[in-house]
């Protein structure tokens, strides 16, 4: 049993990879820059480059796996990558994909992320090998991803207009994603969608930063406008920008409040809840 891991320098795929080396499984991760995965290397995995856009690296990197972790980067038009990734794998002989995506994953979705995601996961069903989908909820982990020097400051932004979410851990969506791999035909053919145990404002997860760091943590709700034109301003990609904008929406909505058992499902325990995140990440916050 050899399985892919792609991502496997980000936040969730790092932690799929280390999760099945854990496991003792025989792990190789694809990365466009193969430096960049000495520490995993030095775990046991095998590193070859692999690049979404490049197709002249699929051969090198399906060749001889048997199940593979597909997760895309965030671009602009990801569709076309995993159709040919997944035609790729089919021909080199793997037998099991387990695709991350995303809540929300619909091919006829007037949003463009949603809608992308929901193609994916046709690409993936249609290419003829056994599948799950993984669809987690947002992380709790991004707003000191991509907060951090804010959040060090004393405040964080968004425009949930006061919505709930049920957010996620990304260890969790990872240990689910390992199991998954590790245990395919206990879960092939499955949709999983993961979140957290309970769906929280970003009022209370300000709050629940707030007591960990032993320092007030604002969250400011801004209009969909001003989260826009701050994005911009910092010189986001506007596709990007429009993305990131139409995901607060989804919150304000409340289409991200609904809690799932998924983790306690697969993994046999509760989902992290939101202030062992932030205490687990105290370092980062005091």
């Amino acid at each position: 049993m050899k399985i892919l891991v792609t991502g496997a320098t980000g936040t969730i795929g790092s932690q799929v990879a280390a999760a099945l080396l854990d496991a003792n499984a025989e792990v190789r991760v694809g990365l466009r820059d193969p430096s960049k995965g000495a520490a995993l290397r030095d775990r046991g995995a095998q590193v070859v480059r692999f690049d979404f856009e490049d197709e002249a690296t699929f051969e090198g990197a399906f060749s001889g796996v048997e199940r593979v972790f597909l997760l895309t980067p965030f671009v602009e038009e990801f569709v076309p990558a995993v159709e040919r990734a997944a035609q790729a794998a089919k021909a080199a002989g793997v037998q099991f994909i387990a695709r991350l995506s995303a809540l929300g994953a619909d091919a006829e979705a007037t949003e463009g992320l949603a809608r992308q995601h929901g193609q994916a996961e046709v690409a993936i069903k249609d290419a003829g090998m056994d599948w799950t989908v993984i669809r987690p909820t947002f992380f709790q982990d991004n707003v000191l991803t991509y907060q951090g020097a804010a959040v060090a400051e004393g405040s964080f932004y968004g425009a949930s207009n006061g919505g709930q979410t049920a957010y996620v851990s990304s260890r969790d969506v990872a240990e689910v994603a390992a199991k998954v791999l590790l245990e395919p035909s206990s879960h092939a053919g499955k949709t999983y969608t993961v979140t957290g145990p309970q769906a929280v404002s970003d009022a209370e997860l300000a709050a629940a930063l707030s007591k960990t760091a032993g320092r007030p943590i604002a969250y400011v709700d801004l209009s969909g406008e001003q989260l826009l034109q701050g994005q911009l301003d910092a010189g986001t990609p506007r596709w990007m920008a429009e993305h990131l904008v139409a995901l607060e929406g989804v919150k304000a909505a409340g289409w991200a409040a609904e809690a799932t058992t998924t983790v306690q499902d697969v993994l046999g325990r509760p989902a992290e809840p939101i202030h062992a995140f932030t205490e687990r990440y105290g370092s980062r916050l005091r």
